[in-house]
């Protein structure tokens, strides 16, 4: 998953659309993208490209083993690793 920083002020969906397409054609031409974008305080959806749409799990599938790892363990456990040498 690749995240960028992006602020859109746009009055419309129509607008949000026209600053959003450029950047997925151009920047993330052969990606499969799903984009959902809500109102923070009403929930009401925005702008969705994609977004309702099934793709396998990336980089953001190793959020869950690291909240249960933090869950389970705690924020003070620390992995030892031993290296060998010969």
């Amino acid at each position: 998953m690749i995240m960028s920083p992006l602020q859109i002020i746009a009055s419309s969906q129509e607008d949000i659309h026209q600053q959003i397409l450029p950047l997925l054609q151009h920047q993330l031409p052969r990606a499969s993208v799903g984009i959902v974008v809500a109102d923070a305080k009403t929930g009401q959806i925005i702008y969705e490209h994609n977004g309702y749409q099934s793709f396998s799990p990336a980089s953001c599938a190793k959020l869950f083993s690291s909240s249960a790892s933090l869950y389970s363990l705690g924020p003070d456990y620390h992995f030892s690793t031993d290296v060998h040498y010969n």
